[in-house]
């Protein structure tokens, strides 16, 4: 988790929605408004999570 905050300090209104078994960064986001987008992400790491 400390290698994601690093690389990407410099950003902000980032954020990184991630599969926690695997630490993959299975969407990054940068400034998005988009409710729908990010539910969309979630929804996609939950599955992965589940299979």
């Amino acid at each position: 988790m400390e290698d994601v905050f690093a690389k990407y300090k410099a950003k902000t209104a980032t954020v990184a929605v991630m599969n926690p078994g695997t630490g993959e960064v299975v969407k990054l986001f940068q400034k998005n408004p988009n409710k729908g987008d990010y539910v969309a992400a979630l929804d996609t790491t939950t599955q992965q999570i589940n299979n």
